[in-house]
């Protein structure tokens, strides 16, 4: 497994990537944002409710090193029901 070597992803030094965000920056201070309306989209994804749960079993084992991560991931994966399993299909 490899490491991430920097705190900010390589991609935002991207000449379209800056622009894009600059767009977003700009746009933000002239929206109004009452006319902004939140999507909650987690029901609309059945998996995301699997890797919810997958994620918070991770955040509870708190693995710190790279043997850690696998093992407690597998804890995770195996925690996932077949009932949970049911509710993807």
């Amino acid at each position: 497994m490899s490491s991430k070597k920097t705190l900010k992803a390589s991609e935002q030094e991207r000449e379209d990537i800056a622009k894009s965000r600059n767009e977003w920056r700009e746009f933000q201070k002239v929206v109004d944002a009452h006319r902004l309306i939140f999507l909650d989209e987690s029901g609309l994804n059945p998996i995301e409710k699997m890797w919810s749960k997958v994620k918070q079993i991770l955040r509870g084992i708190k693995p710190r090193t790279e043997e850690e991560l696998f093992a407690a991931t597998a804890t995770a994966l195996n925690a996932v029901t077949a009932d949970d399993a049911q509710g993807l299909v």
